[in-house]
C-alpha cells in the first residue's frame, strides 16, 4: 500500500513514518507539512492511504479537493 503522511509538526511526521517502517507493505510516497501541499500529493500520486492530521492550517479545508481526487 502507498501512503501519504501529513501534519504540521515535524515530530508527529517522523514518528508516524517510524512507525510504518515496521510494515514493510506500506510505502510512505510523501509527507506534507500542510493541507495544500497535501492536496497536490494526493492529486499527483493517488495513494491507498492517507494519514491527515484535520487540526492543522488547512486540515479541514484540504478534506474536499482530497476526496475529489
Amino acid at each position: 500500500m502507498r501512503a501519504i503522511i501529513v501534519d504540521d509538526e515535524k515530530l508527529a511526521r517522523q514518528y508516524l513514518r517510524e512507525l510504518l517502517r515496521q510494515h514493510p507493505q506500506i510505502e510512505v510516497l510523501a509527507e506534507c507539512k500542510n493541507g495544500f501541499e497535501a492536496v497536490k500529493a494526493v492529486a499527483d500520486t493517488q495513494p491507498d492511504l492517507l494519514f491527515l492530521d484535520i487540526q492543522m492550517p488547512g486540515g479541514r479545508q484540504s478534506e474536499r479537493p482530497i476526496n475529489d481526487n
